[in-house]
């Protein structure tokens, strides 16, 4: 209960946090405003990343307390980040594109390379990537599943689905690695629930 009183104190103070930074990156569409009743207590999502920060950065909300945000980062390597909150669980996927000019790492190779990336991103708040980036730490040192690396948040021990995580346990951590013809696809995910 406590979690979920901190959670939404943080979604709703977030909204006014964002107001004093910086204008929020361009919306390509905007969210539903009107009065819903959608069971969902979250606002909607707002830009994680800083205003213009990066070439090609875009941010599209929509009614279903969802977003995307986009950028295109140094060496050519496309962020793509998945936003979605509601009622007392929210979860966001950060899925780097990477050419394939640099795809024969091994798995730990990638934890690292995804670490310095969320550490390195220009977010609005410092806080944002700090549980992912101790996350891939750990991870490094891990043995993939398929390509995976999962966590509950309450854990130091890899499950085998981040699916396994109930709400007890806060929420999972992921790492996946999918290799590609033209690009590996590096995404770390993180939900939070209680």
């Amino acid at each position: 209960m406590k979690l979920k009183a901190f959670l939404l104190s943080v979604a709703l103070l977030l909204p006014a946090m964002a107001q004093a930074d910086d204008k929020p990156a361009p919306i390509t569409q905007a969210p539903n405003t009107e009065a819903q009743d959608d069971g969902c207590d979250f606002a909607p999502p707002l830009p994680l990343l800083m205003e213009q920060a990066y070439p090609g950065q875009t941010f599209t909300a929509t009614a279903d307390h969802s977003a995307v945000e986009t950028a295109v980062l140094g060496g050519g390597v496309v962020l793509t980040i998945y936003l979605n909150q509601c009622v007392d669980a929210f979860s966001r996927d950060f899925v780097l594109t990477v050419p394939n000019d640099v795809n024969d790492r091994d798995f730990a190779a990638w934890a690292d390379f995804a670490q310095v990336a969320l550490r390195d991103l220009k977010v609005r708040h410092a806080m944002e990537t700090n549980e992912l980036v101790a996350f891939l730490k750990k991870a490094r040192a891990m043995t993939p599943k398929s390509d995976t690396i999962s966590m509950c948040r309450h854990a130091d021990v890899a499950v085998e689905f981040a699916d396994e995580c109930g709400w007890d346990s806060g929420g999972s951590f992921s790492l996946e690695v999918k290799p590609g013809n033209a690009a590996t696809q590096v995404t770390v995910s993180e939900s939070l629930s209680g």
